[in-house]
This record gives structure tokens, C-alpha cells and sequence, in this order.
């Protein structure tokens, strides 16, 4: 009977790290899974975050223990897996660069007036490119610019504009100019005698 009981309590923290450690592949598993359902890296950080206590009880007694041999080599085999997974989560998810000059220029498409504001959702995020002239100029004391464009249909387009260093030259009323960028869908503005105006924006 003692032989038992003395294997019994020997065999308790064994018990307790395989039990650890399968909560802990379980967590990392289901942060995985939401992870790529929601194609984002929180869910799995946040599981490894969830999970990291009961991983490092389960390391620190597999090594007290000297017992099992097969729990430690699974915490190590997490601890140099784990940090590539995330990488690659993070990278594949991470949002693509902004192209920029000629780059965006030949990824903008010359949407109509009319379709970019009767399906403003259907053309949002998407790359654009407008033609007009320059009915009104709205600056500050910073770099941003905002334009009020007017194309040959009379309609008109309100653009969002950065300037990229102070000696680029200024676009003044009255410029022809061509304006590439990311369609941002509608806004409404009050107009000079009180009416609300709807119109398509683009940021250059």
C-alpha cells in the first residue's frame, strides 16, 4: 500500500505537467484558428499571452521534477516555434504598402462621377484618378491642402492633399490638373449659403 502511495505522488506532478502543457498547445491551437478566421495576429497573441503562465509552471516543474523528459523537449520545441509562427502571421496579414509616383499612377483607374457616387462602398479603398480644374484651395499653417475639383461634367470631386516637402510648388485656382489616389467615398460638407453637398473624395 505505501509502495502505491509513494507512486501515486510520484506520478502526480508528471500528470499535472502533461496536463499543463496540453492546455497550453490547445490555447495556441484555437488562437490559430481565430487567427486565421479573423486574419489577425491579436488572436494568437493574446493566446500566447493567455497560455505563457501555465507553459513556463509546466517547464519550471518538468525541470525541478527532472520528469518528464518529453514535456521539456515540448516547451523548448514551442519556445523556437512560436516566435516564426507569429512572424509569418503578422507578414502575411500586415496591410500592403501604398504605391507611390509612377507606381500609383498606373494602378488608378478613371472612375466616373457618376458610379464612384451612386456605389460609393463598391469603390472605396480602391485607386482613382480624376481630371478638373481647381474651383477652390483650402490651406493651413501645415502641409494639408484640401482641393474642390471641378471635371467636365461640372461635377465636382473634393480632394485630400499633402504636401511633400515645403518647396513643392503650390496648386493654385484656376490649375488644370490630373489627381491620382485612394477613393475614400462621399462627404458632406455645408456650402456657402447653408446647403448640404455630397460629393466623392479622394486622398492623394
Amino acid at each position: 500500500m505505501k509502495g502505491d502511495g509513494f507512486m501515486n505522488k510520484a506520478q502526480a506532478p508528471i500528470s499535472r505537467v502533461k496536463s499543463w502543457l496540453i492546455i497550453t498547445l490547445i490555447a495556441l491551437v484555437l488562437g490559430g484558428i481565430l487567427t486565421i478566421v479573423d486574419k489577425t495576429a491579436m488572436w494568437f497573441l493574446v493566446t500566447i499571452g493567455l497560455s505563457a503562465p501555465v507553459y513556463f509552471i509546466a517547464l519550471i516543474v518538468s525541470a525541478i521534477k527532472k520528469k518528464p523528459v518529453i514535456g521539456i523537449a515540448i516547451c523548448l520545441f514551442i519556445s523556437l516555434a512560436m516566435w516564426p509562427v507569429i512572424a509569418i502571421i503578422v507578414t502575411i496579414n500586415a496591410p500592403a504598402p501604398i504605391p507611390t509616383g509612377q507606381a500609383l499612377r498606373e494602378q488608378c483607374i478613371n472612375y466616373s462621377y457618376e458610379e464612384t457616387s451612386r456605389y460609393p462602398d463598391k469603390y472605396k479603398g480602391k485607386y482613382a484618378t480624376f481630371t478638373g480644374k481647381v474651383i477652390q484651395v483650402l490651406e493651413d499653417d501645415t502641409d494639408d491642402v484640401e482641393l474642390r475639383l471641378e471635371l467636365a461634367s461640372g461635377d465636382v470631386i473634393y480632394i485630400f492633399y499633402t504636401r511633400k516637402s515645403k518647396d513643392e510648388p503650390r496648386i493654385l485656382e484656376g490649375d488644370h490638373i490630373t489627381a491620382y489616389g485612394t477613393y475614400e467615398g462621399l462627404l458632406t460638407y455645408t456650402a456657402l449659403f447653408g446647403q448640404q453637398v455630397t460629393v466623392p473624395v479622394l486622398n492623394m
